[in-house]
């Protein structure tokens, strides 16, 4: 098992992407989870927010760092630009530490939209309930808060049995 820190918007990434992580390296994940909205002290905007975790995550003595932001309002690429460039210039100072950015397009719950048969399986949904693509739905975070609405689940705040779902 390798050992990570993991920073991301809140606890549908902290549900998700260790998930997605182990898949992609074919290792089993223990991820330690940070918000960017917590990372205390270390500035405002990603670039010194990233800087920051990769102090943290050198002194928690993860193997690694994987940082997520989802694109949401921003204009494609620009906030994943803003991390890689933080990480680069980290690197012109410090010795390489393994870090990987991603950015979700537009959010990271997006891709749950993906897979209608978990959903309505999870959430319990009537076959005549439409569940539309990520492509067609306006604002996918909305489409499936409506969903769970819809549902009568109270929506758990990590997503987790959708997510565990979509990946197995």
């Amino acid at each position: 098992m390798i050992s990570i820190l993991l920073v991301g918007d809140g606890p549908r990434d902290e549900a998700t992407v260790p998930h997605l992580v182990q898949t992609i390296v074919s290792t089993p994940v223990q991820a330690e989870f940070r918000r960017w909205a917590h990372l205390h002290g270390s500035g405002k905007g990603y670039e010194k927010k990233l800087r920051f975790a990769v102090l943290q995550a050198k002194d928690a003595e993860a193997v690694g760092l994987v940082a997520v932001v989802d694109q949401d309002k921003a204009k494609h690429g620009q906030r994943l630009k803003a991390l890689r460039e933080a990480r680069d210039a980290d690197r012109i100072v410090h010795p390489p530490y393994p870090t990987a950015l991603g950015e979700a397009i537009p959010h990271g719950e997006a891709w749950l939209l993906d897979d209608p048969y978990a959903i309505r399986q999870v959430l319990e949904l009537e076959e005549d309930i439409p569940i539309p693509t990520v492509r067609r739905a306006r604002v996918p975070k909305e489409t499936l808060n409506e969903l769970f609405r819809m549902s009568g689940h109270m929506p758990s705040p990590t997503y987790q049995m959708a997510a565990t779902t979509c990946l197995s």
